[in-house]
């Protein structure tokens, strides 16, 4: 279920809105299964704007759903839910995404969007380096793969052989037999 957004929310969303040529853009743009954050229609890539915690279940449908429907998927967690020293499953999952970012966009529009470099083990962040800025609006797209400026310095270690592993395994596997 899809709900109302918090004025948080709505500033990330617009932040990120601002970056695309106009026109181009469509907030809250309704799809067979859900409802974009954000479309950049003609780059067919789709912005999930995360401000709140969000269950694996969702984490891992949505990431899914768009890939079936062939977007480009970029998931942007806001620090002041995600980022923390212990990583929920969820959260877990979406770092193993390529295109899972953070944000500390306040509500008045200030701040930014940014990755880390870091390592994961047993669902606690152990080490991660200083932020550095992600520009969403360049962007290149080779062999079917999104990839960001800014991005390619990224290096996750992901360690955890947690709970996570055998979660996402048997939901994945489960999602094969849904439609």
């Amino acid at each position: 279920m899809e709900g109302k957004t918090s004025p948080l929310h709505k500033s990330v969303q617009n932040y990120v809105y601002n970056l695309i040529p106009k026109g181009e853009g469509f907030l809250e743009y309704r799809l067979p299964r859900h409802t974009a954050d954000l479309l950049w229609k003609p780059k067919k890539i789709v912005f999930e704007i995360q401000c709140s915690p969000i269950s694996i279940d969702i984490a891992v449908a949505r990431t899914n759903d768009y890939k079936k429907m062939g977007f480009h998927l970029v998931w942007i967690l806001h620090q002041k839910s995600f980022n923390k020293t212990y990583l929920t499953l969820a959260e877990l999952y979406l770092r193993k995404q390529k295109n899972c970012f953070f944000t500390n966009i306040s509500e008045l529009g200030h701040g930014y969007i940014y990755d880390q470099e870091e390592e994961i083990a047993n669902n606690k962040r152990v080490s991660r380096s200083k932020e550095f800025t992600i520009d969403l609006s360049a962007f290149t797209i080779k062999r079917g793969s999104l990839k960001f400026q800014g991005a390619q310095a990224r290096s996750r270690k992901i360690l955890t052989k947690s709970i996570y592993a055998w979660y996402t395994s048997l939901y994945s596997f489960f999602l094969t037999f849904k439609d």
